[in-house]
């Protein structure tokens, strides 16, 4: 057999031995996992605050539209009623007010139509005065420059969309008014087996309003008498 080699094999325990690092370069280590760690901290504050300020911002846009909704929803169920000789706000509730906009597809399409035809003529307003800035003050009348403009634009916008509003307020109560003259009659049927037909013009949640055969308009309020409704001759 043949004789093993010394020093290839040894049961001594194996040891690292790691480079010295003095005091200072320790401290700096540490300092710098610190200002790592601190750094960290302040960017996901900074983030959460951003997040915070967004959602602040989008609950306070959700609010407004949904108001601007409320009122035309409002308004443009004055002027449906309006063309029948009707003052809804003497029978609506508070809540009839509040799903209004929800009631008719047309008024959340016009209401959308109206703040993005407003928006796009604010946006093209400052397009034409920061691209062609001569045209734009010839266009004004050579007030571009005047110190008040901005002010007088804001305004003249916000007038602008007022008379959008209104003009398809009025439109709407004309197209409603074709509607409920077009549309089928409805009988509504009584516990005690009397009927009443007529168009159907609207409702509350107190009341039916009811286009009769001489254009003549009958308010049928909604009690426990009201069995049902018929569509239909």
């Amino acid at each position: 057999m043949g004789q093993r080699k010394p020093g290839l094999t040894s049961n001594a325990p194996f040891t690292i031995i790691a480079p010295a690092v003095s005091a200072a370069e320790a401290t700096k280590v540490i300092n710098f996992g610190i200002m790592a760690d601190t750094e960290n901290k302040a960017n996901e504050g900074l983030i959460k605050d951003r997040f915070e300020l967004l959602l602040g911002e989008l609950q306070t846009i959700i609010y407004v539209f949904y108001g601007l909704l409320v009122g035309l929803g409002m308004l443009y169920n004055y002027f449906r009623y309006r063309e029948f000789g009707i003052n809804i706000f003497e029978y609506a509730s508070v809540l009839d007010f509040l799903i209004a906009p929800f009631s008719d597809l047309r008024i959340l399409l016009m209401a959308a139509g109206v703040c993005l035809f407003c928006y796009l003529m604010y946006r093209f307003d400052l397009w034409i005065a920061r691209k062609y800035p001569r045209f734009y003050n010839v266009m004004a009348f050579g007030q571009a420059k005047r110190r008040g403009y901005k002010n007088f634009r804001n305004i003249s916008l916000f007038l602008t969309l007022i008379w959008c509003i209104g003009v398809y307020a009025f439109a709407y109560g004309k197209m409603s008014e074709r509607d409920v003259r077009n549309s089928p009659l409805i009988t509504l049927v009584y516990n005690d087996g009397s009927e009443d037909s007529g168009r159907m013009i609207g409702k509350t949640s107190e009341v039916y309003f009811l286009l009769k055969g001489n254009d003549s308009v009958e308010i049928i309020p909604l009690s426990g008498d009201l069995r049902k409704v018929k569509l239909g001759n």
